[in-house]
């Protein structure tokens, strides 16, 4: 029950963060924007999310972690509500970074687990949390999809609301009488953060995740632009496709355990960068002239595609999660921030150049082979220094 009630709360900022993707369209037309104009939307939120959540510890440790994350979480309801009477693009924009700072109470859930489970059992519930946030990475825009097509496009904001209050009766049920504070080696320490910046493995494992996860976030930041408005596809097609991803995602977190299980980690880890890049060249076909006019054909490639990127993401999760508290145990929550930042700001880096330019479907083919290609180069990099510096990792 503790952990579902953890699960939830961390869910918050990605329903909150991706729930909305799909009426993007609906807003651009609300704001008189263009529809890539309103990805910022998602890149400002993340932002707001990675740099706040670093003073989060702080505030945590002065106070009871079930009041802070209250706060936050009631504070997101009060901005969903409000997102839903809005309707300057502006305005807009600056609800989405509040929003980034209320739910960067979330972030706390990383040093809960990390102070009330055992270690080598935190290191299965931050496999089972990658997971569970995943697939609310899928099933976020899934939702936001289904209340378009048969309600009002606001209630998606609604929806979200209704979600933070969910988080914030978990929080009250289960975190409000106790006191769980964050140790002090995780308090906002400069002289950490320094060490942790030049932190090899943390730079290693942060770029690994990153590669891995980039074609995953720029699918779905613009997959209703992409699918919806480039390729044209129908609500219910667009329904499927996301469905898809979903059911790839619980399918890469059962793998993940029984193929670890079989190989060890750094071999699954190596099978899940392999299964990535070959999504990358599957999405390069899609681009095909030919094949774009065969829309059957089309979305089996899209359906092989998500499959490649959801179980290669899944599997590389375990790796990344085991080396962080590996080699980051005497700061493992600053060490998952940072990670956060590294990831969450390349990847909307990335996805802010993208909406700049107007051949879309081109760019994003051009961003997923660059990115498969420079990761197995990282991927073989730090392989090479493992065998330098950690030779037990590997042989474990």
């Amino acid at each position: 029950m503790r952990f579902l009630s953890l699960a939830i709360i961390s869910m918050a900022q990605l329903i909150c963060w991706d729930a909305f993707i799909p009426i993007m369209p609906n807003l651009a037309k609300t704001y008189h924007v263009k529809p890539e104009l309103i990805t910022y939307g998602i890149t400002i939120f993340a932002l707001s999310y990675i740099i706040s959540s670093q003073f989060t510890a702080y505030f945590i440790d002065k106070h009871s972690s079930g009041k802070i994350i209250k706060y936050g979480l009631f504070t997101a309801f009060l901005i969903n509500i409000s997102s839903v009477f809005i309707n300057n693009f502006y305005l807009f924009l600056a609800l989405r970074a509040l929003l980034g700072l209320s739910l960067s109470v979330t972030i706390a859930v990383n040093s809960i687990i990390d102070k009330i489970f055992p270690k080598q059992e935190a290191v299965k519930i931050f496999s089972y949390l990658n997971s569970a946030l995943g697939l609310g990475l899928v099933v976020a825009p899934l939702i936001g999809t289904q209340i378009t097509k048969y309600l009002n496009y606001n209630f998606v904001f609604i929806f979200q609301g209704v979600y933070c209050l969910i988080g914030y009766y978990c929080t009250n049920k289960i975190l409000n009488n106790e006191k769980l504070t964050i140790s002090t080696h995780n308090k906002l320490n400069i002289k950490i953060i320094v060490q942790l910046l030049q932190n090899k493995d943390l730079i290693y494992i942060s770029a690994i995740r990153t590669l891995s996860y980039l074609p995953h976030f720029l699918f779905v930041t613009f997959s209703s632009i992409f699918l919806l408005t480039v390729l044209k596809l129908s609500l219910n097609t667009y329904s499927i496709i996301m469905s898809w991803l979903g059911l790839a995602y619980i399918l890469g977190g059962y793998l993940s355990k029984i193929i670890n299980e079989k190989i060890g980690f750094i071999g699954t880890a190596v099978l899940g960068f392999l299964l990535v890049n070959a999504g990358t060249l599957i999405f390069a076909a899609i681009n095909i002239n030919s094949i774009s006019e065969q829309w059957g054909l089309m979305i089996l490639l899209l359906g092989i595609y998500l499959l490649l990127i959801s179980l290669g993401g899944s599997l590389l999760s375990p790796f990344c999660s085991k080396m962080l508290i590996e080699k980051c145990s005497h700061a493992i929550s600053s060490a998952s921030s940072l990670s956060m930042i590294y990831t969450y700001s390349f990847c909307s880096l990335i996805a802010s150049l993208i909406s700049q330019l107007n051949d879309l479907k081109n760019t994003l083919v051009s961003s997923s082979i660059i990115s498969g290609i420079t990761l197995v180069i990282i991927v073989l990099m730090y392989i090479r220094f493992l065998r330098k510096t950690h030779k037990e990792i590997l042989v474990n």
